[in-house]
């Protein structure tokens, strides 16, 4: 997985819920570190915050050559930033706080998945 975030602890309680359920989780605080990052593994997931996701979710798509599921992370979630978010290319927006079984339920759904939503 791929967790982008703005500020130092922005996603950090993301970071700390994926940790504890065992899954394998790569940070990044910028746009150009994530796609850097991409070099060296390829995610399953991405999440990330809406402020990167315009130029991130298709930088990514492209970086790996496919597309994978990407979940936003906003501190408010009401019409006009869930719009935004799925213009992006997020398939779903999530809170801050999360809620930790509702994060690892919604990853585990998006993986089993395993392709994009309108194919």
């Amino acid at each position: 997985m791929l967790l982008v975030e703005g500020c130092a602890d922005g996603l950090s309680d993301y970071y700390l819920i994926l940790g504890r359920s065992g899954a394998s989780t790569t940070r990044a605080s910028s746009v150009p570190a994530a796609l850097s990052t991409l070099e060296k593994q390829q995610p399953d997931v991405l999440i990330a915050e809406l402020a990167a996701g315009e130029d991130l979710v298709p930088a990514v798509w492209k970086a790996v050559g496919h597309w994978i599921p990407a979940i936003c992370a906003s501190a408010k979630v009401d019409a006009r930033d869930y719009d935004r978010a799925l213009s992006c290319g997020f398939q779903l927006i999530l809170p801050k706080p999360v809620d930790p079984e509702i994060l690892v339920t919604v990853i585990r759904r998006l993986k089993a998945r395993g392709r994009h939503p309108d194919s």
